[in-house]
């Protein structure tokens, strides 16, 4: 089996998106499952678990390179898993599989097309994104299978932060958002830090 997640968003919506892999591989360990995603979201995506390889796409490609790269990608994957509603994202999915997974397009006109062209439709929760995409696993599986946040692999800390961290155990904090309705209370991250620092971390 051959999957493709398509995440056309930036960095924390496709690590997110990435997430989606490991399920597959935890029900069919043959499986492979490829990545198609901005050229900038390569760093954080690298070593995912249950990612086998990533597809990196301009974020603002000429039409015609961009319809070269469409028509490159034809009937490549059994599935494709669209995890946003864009044009460009449910393009891509059209294109490079058989069947194609995306959360239920709006009844809308300019949701036609879409609806008419991508094969399943399926209705998600509001809530976490993460909670959300673990639906578009259930045509593929059969089921829908909770789905653990992924982080990207490590990296080596600067000599300087090492020496100041004492090689205690240590939080990163990732406090903006590129959106502002996705930011979290400058309260709600005061008392996450007073809590981390009760419990040892630096």
């Amino acid at each position: 089996m051959k999957i493709l997640i398509v995440s056309t968003r930036y960095l924390g919506d496709s690590l997110l998106a990435a997430s989606l892999a490991q399920p597959i591989k935890d029900f069919d360990p043959s499986a492979r499952v490829d990545v198609l995603t901005f050229h900038s979201n390569r760093s954080i995506l690298q070593d995912v678990p249950g990612v086998d390889n990533l597809i990196l796409v301009d974020q603002r490609p000429s039409k015609s390179s961009q319809a070269k790269h469409l028509c490159s990608l034809w009937n490549k994957y059994d599935w494709a898993i669209i995890t946003q509603q864009s044009t460009r994202a449910c393009l891509y999915g059209y294109f490079a599989a058989r069947k194609q997974t995306v959360l239920s397009i709006d009844r809308s006109s300019k949701g036609y097309w879409k609806r008419l062209l991508l094969s399943h439709q399926v209705d998600g929760i509001y809530g976490h994104l993460l909670d959300s995409n673990a639906y578009l696993l259930s045509p593929i599986l059969g089921f829908t299978p909770h789905v653990r946040p992924q982080t990207p692999k490590p990296t080596r800390l600067p000599q300087t932060l090492q020496k100041a961290l004492e090689d205690k155990k240590y939080l990163v904090f990732h406090t903006q958002s590129r959106y502002c309705d996705k930011n979290w209370s400058i309260d709600g991250w005061r008392n996450l830090l007073r809590e981390s620092l009760k419990l040892g971390y630096k």
